[in-house]
């Protein structure tokens, strides 16, 4: 078995339903922050390779059984690198500094990713996962309204308050006292 713990970093990618501002609880109560990245299949090579060294080091003779953080996406034919952590990452910009309050990362965001590699044995199967513990945000995609675009400015129209996300579900009172929610 390899003493080592390696890391991995990968090249920028597209990021394909990412759950890395907010953990997904859908299978997991305690929340999983997780991504695929999409990368050409010449750029992933490095990596692939390097995942195929550690599980043959970890698992000798059955490593071409090992299951692997990765797979071909029918749809782009690029390689989705699948990464999750029950922590969040560390957020990064393009000039590698930290971000401590992150845009939200929708799908079609270029990131990078970066963490741990991972052999396990669970029941008899053998496998390699990537611990993910840290994003470079490269293009972040903002998300508009249900995937819609919106419309231009008009002149001498409606223009909504700014609000935290705190007082979104507050009730607010106008100057009649009457109460009324913002939803």
């Amino acid at each position: 078995m390899a003493e080592k713990r390696q890391t991995f970093v990968t090249h920028k990618g597209t990021a394909q339903y990412p759950w890395l501002n907010k953990a997904d609880t859908q299978f997991d109560p305690e929340g999983v922050f997780k991504t695929n990245l999409l990368v050409p299949q010449d750029q992933a090579k490095s990596l692939i390779d390097q995942l195929t060294q550690i599980a043959s080091d970890e698992f000798g003779k059955k490593a071409s059984g090992a299951r692997m953080p990765y797979k071909i996406d029918e749809e782009t034919g690029m390689m989705a690198i699948i990464a999750k952590s029950k922590f969040q990452p560390k957020f990064f910009d393009s000039k590698g500094q930290v971000v401590n309050n992150p845009p939200n990362i929708f799908g079609g965001s270029v990131i990078k990713m970066g963490g741990v590699v991972s052999p396990y044995t669970v029941t008899g199967n053998n496998g390699i996962s990537l611990r993910l513990t840290k994003v470079q945000i490269i293009e972040p995609v903002s998300q508009v309204g249900g995937g819609m675009d919106g419309f231009e400015a008009e002149d001498d129209g409606y223009v909504a308050e700014e609000f935290s996300d705190e007082s979104n579900d507050e009730e607010k009172e106008d100057e009649t006292g009457a109460s009324s929610y913002n939803f």
